[in-house]
């Protein structure tokens, strides 16, 4: 029987394991919330390493705002989905309801801050 070697974390440069994480983190990324999610936050992050200036904007703190509230309504529904697929009648219609309207106000919120820019 063979046994590969594999080098510990210890035993490796911390630039392979930052890249390591990085790579995971990646993956992690693309499974969780789909490759659009994914595409969207590299061009978002890009934009904002090539025009560091946007992050002195008031406006653009506005935006990340609602992008981040975006992102906790989306991991939110992925946790009730779960939750659904085990307990039917965890929650009442209502909330979902209630639930479904917060993404499109957070966009709209988005929205009007990039093309508005109230301040």
């Amino acid at each position: 029987m063979a046994v590969l070697h594999s080098p510990s974390i210890t035993e490796r440069k911390p630039a392979q394991v930052a890249l390591n994480l990085i790579a995971g983190g990646v993956v992690i990324a693309l499974l969780y919330f789909g490759r659009d999610f994914f595409v969207t936050l590299v061009t978002g992050i890009t934009m904002l390493v090539l025009n560091p200036g946007f992050l002195k904007l008031p406006w653009m703190h506005a935006k990340l705002t609602f992008v981040l509230g975006l992102l906790v309504s989306h991991v939110q529904g992925m946790y009730y989905r779960q939750r659904l697929i085990t307990e039917p009648n965890a929650y009442s219609h209502k909330k979902f309801r209630v639930l479904n309207e917060v993404p499109t106000l957070l966009m709209i919120g988005i929205v009007i801050m990039v093309i508005v820019r109230p301040f």
